[in-house]
Order: C-alpha cells, then sequence, then structure tokens
C-alpha cells in the first residue's frame, strides 16, 4: 500500500515536472506492477488540463485520459490471459 502512495505521489509531481511522454511511459509500466491501476485516470486529466488535447490530436478532448483508460483495459485483460 506504501508502494502505491508513493508512486501516485511521484507521478503527480512527474505530471507538472517532467514531458507528457514520460508519465505515459511511467503509467504503463506501474499498471502492469499494480492491480487496478485506476489512478492512472486522475493522471490523465491533469495532462489534459495542463497540455490540452492539441498536442496529439486537434479537436478531441480528453485524450491523453482515453489513451490512459486504454492502457488499463488493455492491461488487465494482459494479466487475465497470462494468469498473472
Amino acid at each position: 500500500m506504501k508502494a502505491r502512495i508513493i508512486s501516485d505521489i511521484l507521478l503527480i509531481i512527474c505530471s507538472f515536472v517532467l514531458p507528457w511522454w514520460f508519465v505515459l511511459f511511467a503509467v504503463l509500466i506501474l499498471s502492469f506492477v499494480f492491480d487496478n491501476f485506476y489512478e492512472a485516470m486522475v493522471f490523465g486529466i491533469i495532462l489534459d488540463s495542463l497540455y490540452g488535447s492539441s498536442f496529439i490530436f486537434e479537436n478531441i478532448p480528453l485524450v491523453v485520459t482515453s489513451i490512459f483508460t486504454l492502457f488499463i483495459i488493455g492491461v488487465e485483460q494482459f494479466k487475465k490471459q497470462l494468469n498473472v
């Protein structure tokens, strides 16, 4: 439980300090490490509010939040297939 809280705090700090692609990569890794890593959607909302949707696709709202949600769903399905 402590590791999850510490990683959440570090990701919040990284969301404000580091580029968006680093947070994207960190969320992908942490979704493999932790079960049901739904905090990724919060980080997606933070990145969408900081950068807006114009840095990946024009005129599509909540792009990063949608990507993080797909990561969560995809990783959970992948874990089920691996029986982890």
